[in-house]
């Protein structure tokens, strides 16, 4: 039946056919998962999520939510925000200071969790909210 509930089986418990000829060698893929076990205890680290953005930062000389949204090897905005409450409170681990120009606001932000961690980010740093603050930002959208 396929509506009911998922049920997780251990590898060893899985039936495996061969029905093809493998794509990988099973030398290599076995390198590859050993690896990947490897690096599984510290993928999830916050230690390791900031120097993955420390890493894009010295490849392109700056960060911003496209570029690390475009990063395969980075963690997604999305986690950046779980884990840390929002990117910029990531990038201060980097640390990363955004240029001093102006920028186009960010799409992204339209999104309610992003732009409630960003207010809760801007009502740390300035002790107060208000419209020019709010306006300020252009990583928040407009009041208006």
């Amino acid at each position: 039946m396929l509506l009911g509930q998922v049920k997780r089986h251990p590898p060893d418990k899985w039936i495996r056919l061969k029905l093809c000829h493998p794509l990988v060698p099973q030398r290599l893929f076995k390198a590859a998962q050993s690896k990947l076990k490897a690096k599984v205890g510290q993928i999830g680290t916050d230690e390791y999520m900031i120097q993955q953005l420390r890493r894009l930062l010295a490849k392109h000389g700056y960060l911003s939510f496209r570029l690390i949204g475009r990063c395969p090897n980075t963690a997604s905005v999305d986690s950046y925000n779980r884990r840390f409450g929002s990117l910029r409170a990531a990038l201060d681990m980097v640390p990363y200071q955004r240029p001093n120009r102006p920028v186009q606001r960010d799409v992204f932000a339209r999104r309610p969790e992003v732009t409630a961690a960003r207010l809760r980010d801007l009502l740390r740093d300035k002790g107060r909210l208000n419209p020019e603050l709010i306006r300020a930002d252009p990583g928040l959208p407009s009041p208006e």
